[in-house]
């Protein structure tokens, strides 16, 4: 299981460098997926979870280049990200959007 982001397929404007690590690992598990079925191990599975912007304390102590503090009007609960990890451990499915 691997942890990106909706960011990996809502592309949001001077976020270029996240965007693109988030759409790789999505891209990484798709290809691993494809990989495994053309291998016939159909024991293991991929799975990536994509929350959006999830509450924790990192929201507090970040800032942005022009001395303003973040507007961020939709977040995920912690605990909604790690139920959806929890429920993806036993439920694996392609991804899982969070939120």
């Amino acid at each position: 299981m691997d942890i990106a982001s909706v960011e990996g397929r809502v592309p949001l404007a001077y976020y270029a460098s996240d965007n693109a690590t988030k759409h790789a690992i999505i891209g990484l598990d798709a290809a691993l997926i494809q990989e495994l079925r053309l291998s016939g191990a159909d024991g293991i599975k991929v799975s990536t979870v994509l929350p959006w912007v999830v509450d924790t304390p990192f929201w507090d102590h970040t800032a942005n280049h022009s001395g303003g503090t973040p507007c961020i009007y939709t977040v995920d609960g912690a605990a909604e990200v790690v139920d959806a990890i929890v429920w993806d451990t036993i439920h694996p499915r392609k991804e899982h959007a969070v939120g």
